[in-house]
């Protein structure tokens, strides 16, 4: 029993778990508190209050329980007990300790221990702080044990911090604590990075304002308040292409083993697209006036605008040119829908023939035969320039170990990392598959869907589908004035082959055996 006066004093009692998951499962929290409450019992203390520190490391001075505590003393002035189960429990380092024993001290505490008698002669104070010291090496010494595992996790390909949206963790039993795809917050991300790579989501604002109406949420069902800074973390994360990268660790990019959300080649392209000077008019007008950018005046030869004008009770959306001292053109606005149907003329002009679709289909075989091959044989240069790579590696690598220059070893092992990123990109490709990544069947249908009706596949598409038309169909702006409608367009070569075989009973499809094909 404790040599002291035990009706005098009131006592209360300090428990604390470092942990989130010691305090889910109920360890060490219970059993500190009994320890103390026997404790209390054995030397008569009569137990007031206790103070529950979950979830909080011996390293952080500042904790809300401990805050209630040296509160509670100083509500209560007089002596009182405090009785904690270790010497840990009041912190983790020395300074920690001897700064919280000295508020408690001052407020009229009295601290006792069940694991430590408490002495203020010259060899008690060294026995504490001796305790003290090593409670502060075991928790760095865990630190650095807990990194290491981290570190070696990342090296691995796991990710071992908190899981990106569009993922959650999940327990594999190979694998231990795995990221997978977080259904449907995955299918947001990935239309994400295809709309903004594909421009019908031109800027990052406009990606942040898709996220928040499809209402992206997190692993646990919270919806997210998607900021700007947001858009941009997520578009430049490699892990949803499924690598693994921790510069601040010198971790370089590896491949993961969790499963990629897109691929390497939309995520090199969104990330080029970031780091690019491409500058876009207003958002939201592309949506209302698609043809902006292809139209140019047929005076002048300036690039048309888009805006709406304001009547009594609603906009009304115009063409114009900009020129307003140099360009006699008249009328300086043409009404958008008056533009946009003359356009679908023009496109209706340019349908090709059966026949000719089917010169179109017996090309695109052709075409599709000559692109596998050429897929095939690069994806056996990957390979070659993979052993390349890695023979180079090695050189470098032999290289450290042979120098003694921290300055040069620093040199080549950047090498080494630019060398390794190089090689997990091109293995990524590889390993995405050998096959070639389009099927013939469903290419060729949407083609021949195409041209046989550019007009209505523009007509009933989105923006994207809009660009995609003028794109393939045009190599150039086209003139337009109201009085003289639509000037010769510059129709990419393919088409423009196509539209002369349409237009003539041409040799060319007799050449490629047309009348075989029936």
């Amino acid at each position: 029993m404790d040599s002291f006066s035990n009706d005098s004093f009131p006592a209360i009692i300090y428990c604390r778990v470092s942990s989130d998951k010691q305090v889910r499962e109920g360890h060490g929290l219970e059993g500190q508190e009994k320890r103390c409450r026997d404790f209390a019992g054995r030397n008569n203390f009569n137990v007031e209050r206790i103070f529950r520190e979950e979830g909080i490391s011996g390293g952080v001075i500042s904790r809300p329980a401990m805050k209630d505590l040296l509160q509670y003393l100083e509500k209560h002035p007089g002596k009182t007990i405090v009785i904690i189960d270790d010497l840990k429990r009041l912190a983790r380092n020395i300074e920690g300790h001897f700064e919280l024993k000295t508020q408690i001290e001052i407020r009229g505490g009295i601290i006792k221990s069940p694991s430590h008698k408490f002495d203020s002669s010259p060899l008690g104070k060294l026995l504490e702080s001796l305790y003290a010291s090593v409670a502060e090496f075991e928790r760095n010494e865990n630190k650095v044990q807990v990194r290491n595992r981290m570190q070696s996790r990342l090296e691995l390909g796991y990710w071992v911090f908190n899981n990106p949206v569009g993922y959650k963790f999940t327990n594999d039993p190979m694998h231990g604590k795995l990221l997978d795809v977080d259904e449907p917050n995955a299918f947001l991300i990935q239309e994400a990075f295809s709309k903004f790579s594909s421009d019908e989501l031109l800027t990052q604002r406009d990606v942040q304002k898709f996220l928040l109406e499809r209402g992206l949420k997190n692993s646990r069902g919270k919806k997210m308040n998607v900021w700007l800074e947001g858009v941009k973390r997520i578009f430049t994360n490699p892990i949803y292409a499924g690598f693994i990268e921790y510069p601040k660790w010198k971790v370089n990019i590896r491949k993961g083993k969790h499963p990629s959300i897109v691929s390497p080649e939309i995520f090199e392209l969104v990330n080029q697209k970031l780091s690019s000077k491409r500058k876009y008019f207003k958002s939201g007008l592309e949506k209302d006036f698609p043809l902006r950018g292809l139209l140019i005046c047929a005076v002048c030869g300036r690039k048309l605008t888009a805006s709406f004008s304001k009547g009594r009770n609603s906009k009304f959306p115009y063409y114009r040119c900009p020129s307003t001292k140099e360009c006699n053109v008249k009328p300086k606005s043409v009404q958008r829908d008056f533009v946009e149907s003359e356009f679908l003329k023009l496109l209706d002009k340019k349908k090709l023939k059966p026949e000719v679709l089917q010169l179109a289909k017996r090309i695109m075989e052709e075409l599709f035969k000559s692109k596998q091959y050429d897929y095939q044989m690069d994806i056996d240069i990957k390979r070659k320039k993979i052993n390349r790579i890695q023979t180079e590696i090695d050189k470098n690598i032999k290289k450290i170990l042979d120098c003694s220059s921290s300055v040069v070893i620093e040199g080549i092992e950047k090498e080494v990392e630019r060398l390794n990123k190089e090689k997990v990109t091109l293995e990524s490709v590889i390993q995405s598959g050998s096959e070639f990544p389009v099927n013939l069947n469903d290419s060729i249908d949407a083609v021949m869907t195409f041209l046989a009706n550019p007009s209505s596949y523009w007509k009933h598409g989105g923006l994207h589908q809009k660009r995609v038309v003028q794109s393939l169909l045009f190599t150039g702006a086209i003139e337009y004035s109201k009085e003289k409608g639509f000037g010769t367009a510059n129709f990419s070569l393919p088409f423009k082959l196509l539209q002369e075989a349409s237009g003539t009973n041409s040799n060319l499809v007799e050449a490629a055996g047309i009348a075989s094909l029936h």
